[in-house]
């Protein structure tokens, strides 16, 4: 037996008529919802070690909903026949966390707990890989303690001295 379609805008308590009065069309709806995916923007500020700053940073993450595998693979299968995706996709998400994550790094490297040589553009591929592997179902990462642990442990032996 086939599972029940969720209809999302029936648990949002929306007409489709609604929706469709401020967004045009599907692709304007799907714009509106990649930007506002988060971009990590002061996530690693304050104070604390590196380390600690990169756990409060993943925490944090943790209490965003896992959007960005499912919008990443959406954006990617639909590269050539709505570009517009992916284009807003690494505008206003990838390109600001790189930036971000390239920020935490270099005030690690000026702290001496960071490597050279090691970019935001590596470090957010990692997050990213680790974040499919959450959205696959991967057991150590069940619980959000487990998850933080595992993703802070997995990018600071990659991006320490």
């Amino acid at each position: 037996m086939d599972a029940p379609r969720i209809n999302c805008r029936n648990r949002a308590g929306v007409s489709k008529r609604t929706v469709y009065r401020h967004f045009p069309d599907k692709e304007s709806l799907a714009i509106a919802g990649i930007r506002i995916l988060p971009t990590y923007e002061g996530w690693s500020a304050g104070e604390g070690t590196t380390r600690e700053r990169l756990a409060k940073a993943i925490a944090l993450g943790s209490l965003f909903p896992r959007y960005l595998a499912p919008v990443l693979s959406t954006c990617i299968m639909h590269r050539i026949d709505v570009p517009a995706l992916m284009e807003t996709l690494v505008t206003h998400v990838l390109n600001p966390r790189i930036k971000a994550v390239d920020a935490a790094l270099e005030r690690g490297r000026t702290e001496g707990d960071v490597k050279q040589g090691i970019s935001g553009f590596q470090v957010e591929a990692l997050f990213n890989g680790l974040m499919l592997a959450e959205h696959r179902g991967a057991p150590e990462m069940n619980t959000p303690t487990k998850r933080t642990a595992l993703m802070t442990d997995t990018i600071w032996k990659f991006i320490s001295k």
